[in-house]
């Protein structure tokens, strides 16, 4: 599938931002076992175009909630890169001031909303943001990626009945990698196709290719729109491979081995360059000077970050109170 209706600058954007993600993950990668990012760091490499496509058909003032492999997503988002590499590193020019760490962070000069500490948490607090959209009466949408393993919570559950009734302007985004921690998909759900469940709360629901950056787009899209003309939410399951373990420097030689085999042909970044080469949107070479000038910006971004002072204790005491109203 390839879709007629975005402009060159809006697929280039999207191949940039790719690009980004992926050279985030690798260099995040190398930091972390080198020892230069503390605490685990949960890749999203491999799962990129969920997010690109998922946030291409967001605007600016939509808002989304990210999972604990969340860097793809704040980057598709477009969250201030200097600001995240910053608060990767636990310094105080981080955009959280380095109190968030790789996991929580968040932007809101995007509304790129944090990971959630509980998984599956993160699901209600799209659901809040959408009933306050629905009663301000404004256009915006919220977004909660969430994983297979989070599907099988009660909170994400509860969320999707709680909309589903209310019809609030949200999209419920399963990013299945087939894997819930350790645990296959298989081994823990009889449904092949989560996006199914959607039934069961009365609401549409698809299941794509995750690795399809533009079939993530198509699906997204038509979620929105639903919600943006008050007819409530709706699932998307974007079925992905992750190409790393659990999480960074994490072994994965006790897991299938074609899980990973098959992840690497699915490459959403070589499927989405491929793509563009044969409709004549750029040339290997320009693909290539993406690929370089993303990874430059993400070095110089570590680069400046790793400079940054670390913060004192009385920042820890900031952003912890809401301010008191009148």
């Amino acid at each position: 599938m390839f879709s007629t209706t975005l402009s060159i600058e809006k697929l280039l954007d999207m191949y940039r931002k790719l690009w980004l993600a992926r050279n985030h993950e690798l260099l995040a990668e190398e930091w972390k076992l080198n020892g230069r990012i503390q605490g685990s760091v949960h890749l999203s490499t491999g799962q990129e175009a969920v997010a690109v496509g998922a946030c291409a058909a967001l605007e600016v003032d939509d808002y989304i909630m990210g999972t604990h492999r969340e860097h793809a997503q704040m980057i598709a988002k477009g969250v201030n890169i200097r600001g995240m590499a910053a608060e990767m590193l636990g310094k105080v020019t981080g955009m959280n001031q380095g109190k968030a760490g790789h996991m929580l962070f968040s932007d809101k000069s995007v509304n790129a909303l944090g990971g959630c500490g509980i998984v599956g948490g993160g699901a209600a607090v799209a659901v809040g943001y959408a009933m306050a959209f629905k009663i301000l009466g404004t256009r915006q949408v919220s977004l909660a990626f969430f994983g297979d393993g989070a599907f099988n919570t009660g909170a994400v559950h509860e969320a999707i009945n709680f909309a589903s009734v209310r019809k609030y302007p949200v999209i419920f985004l399963c990013e299945n990698n087939r894997w819930g921690l350790t645990v296959m998909q298989h081994e823990q759900t009889l449904v092949e196709d989560l996006a199914d469940r959607a039934r069961g709360y009365g609401i549409p629901g698809a299941t794509v290719n995750g690795n399809d950056v533009l079939a993530v787009y198509e699906a997204v899209n038509l979620a929105v729109e639903r919600a943006r003309a008050g007819d409530g939410p709706s699932v998307v399951e974007a079925k992905t491979w992750r190409m790393r373990g659990l999480a960074a420097g994490y072994p994965i030689d006790w897991e299938p081995k074609d899980y990973h085999e098959e992840g690497r042909k699915q490459d959403p970044i070589l499927l989405f360059e491929e793509k563009l080469i044969a409709k004549g949107i750029f040339t290997p070479e320009k693909a290539k000077a993406i690929e370089e000038e993303t990874r430059k910006t993400i070095e110089e971004a570590y680069d400046e970050a790793s400079r940054a002072p670390y913060p004192d204790e009385a920042v820890f005491w900031e952003n912890v109170f809401a301010a008191p109203i009148g």
